[in-house]
């Protein structure tokens, strides 16, 4: 009974205590706010936000100063009164060299009675020196001027993007482990030449932008391809790299990602991500890879049929596409290639004694694969 009637007592101190404002407490929101009636610890002065005193950093760009945070390797920033909502991976990764250094990062977000917030950035890095980032800048460059140089002078930006496509669907191995050292940055794609999606993206991003093409990363909760010039025109080079070789050797990539508009809708819902590029050319655009090399067909009919094969044989590509502009002329392809494929082949070049094919309906297109065996289960 004695018991009972101290511990009431002391819950009624309490009760006065927290009425009066002499114990107070935080709020955390990782998402919104409150209505409640709650009172706020005083905050320390590197990020001060109470009634009488608060910091804000109106004069500054929020991405900047966090773009400079990770730039400069500082673990923590504190944002006050400019609360940022779409800051993602992908913002870190359009920096320079996509931000290599960069292991990891969280933030936490509160939201105040008086109308103030507070967002705290932590960062995670590689344990690297100065002097290894460096090293490591300059190898991404090596690799970065390897490829630009490798592109003819007077190559188109349709050719110098296809260019920077084959290159890293020829260099770079899906990382299927998904945690070697990173995989998700320029650095495991150009130098390691291992890495998932990000790692792609970022490459491929940090490429185009040196040779002054404006390229973004776009992400989704699941995956991250590009957007080119006005972003209306998307390449996944991700998806269009098999890290399959042929029988010579000879890598093998496809083009069902290359300079398509928004029938990438496989992936869920989407944001483009570099504000480097705020200021696009709103006439800038990347053709589909097939109607740039006019690889559509119409209409069966053998001679364009022989062209086409032709083209791409002389190109050295061991995989062979047709895109056709309907249904119905898919549909006759299909009811007619068998008895003309051996005599095209033989025409185009091909010595080899057999061919395998594979075809997507939803697509509509034929590929022709010469040379070796299709795995069935990778399709």
């Amino acid at each position: 009974m004695k018991r009972k009637t101290i511990f009431r007592s002391f819950l009624a101190i309490v009760i006065v205590l927290i009425s009066c404002g002499f114990i107070k407490t935080i709020a955390y929101h990782s998402s919104k706010s409150t209505n409640k009636d709650i009172h706020i610890d005083p905050i320390p002065e590197i990020c001060s936000v109470n009634d009488d005193s608060y910091v804000s950093y109106d004069s500054l760009d929020t991405y900047e100063i966090l773009m400079n945070t990770v730039q400069n390797r500082e673990s923590h920033v504190c944002i006050v009164d400019d609360m940022v909502t779409n800051i993602s991976w992908a913002d870190f990764h359009s920096m320079p060299y996509g931000a290599f250094w960069m292991k990891s990062w969280r933030s936490t977000s509160r939201y105040y009675r008086n109308n103030h917030s507070r967002q705290d950035f932590y960062f995670e890095y590689y344990d690297l020196t100065p002097s290894q980032i460096t090293a490591m800048k300059r190898q991404v460059d090596e690799k970065v001027i390897s490829i630009v140089s490798s592109i003819p002078d007077d190559a188109s930006d349709y050719e110098k993007v296809l260019a920077v496509h084959d290159a890293l669907g020829s260099m770079v191995t899906y990382d299927k482990t998904y945690n070697r050292e990173h995989c998700h940055d320029a650095y495991g794609a150009l130098v390691n030449q291992h890495a998932v999606c990000s790692g792609y993206s970022s490459a491929f991003c940090y490429i185009l932008n040196s040779m002054d093409i404006p390229c973004q990363i776009v992400i989704s909760d699941t995956h991250a391809w590009n957007s080119i010039g006005d972003m209306t025109r998307y390449v996944d080079v991700t998806w269009d790299d098999w890290d399959r070789t042929d029988s010579d050797n000879n890598v093998e990539i496809l083009y069902y990602f290359f300079g398509l508009d928004e029938q990438i809708n496989q992936i869920e819902s989407h944001q483009i991500i570099n504000r480097s590029h705020n200021c696009l050319p709103n006439h800038y655009t990347l053709p589909r890879y097939y109607e740039e090399e006019n690889y559509i067909l119409s209409s069966y009919q053998i001679g364009t049929i022989t062209e086409i094969l032709r083209d791409q044989y002389n190109k050295g590509k061991t995989i062979m596409t047709i895109l056709f502009t309907d249904q119905e002329a898919y549909t006759e392809f299909a009811e007619r290639y068998q008895s003309d494929i051996w005599p095209i082949l033989r025409e185009i070049g091909y010595t080899g004694e057999y061919y395998e094919y594979y075809y997507d309906n939803d697509k509509l297109t034929w590929s022709f694969v010469l040379g070796q065996t299709i795995q069935l289960d990778q399709y």
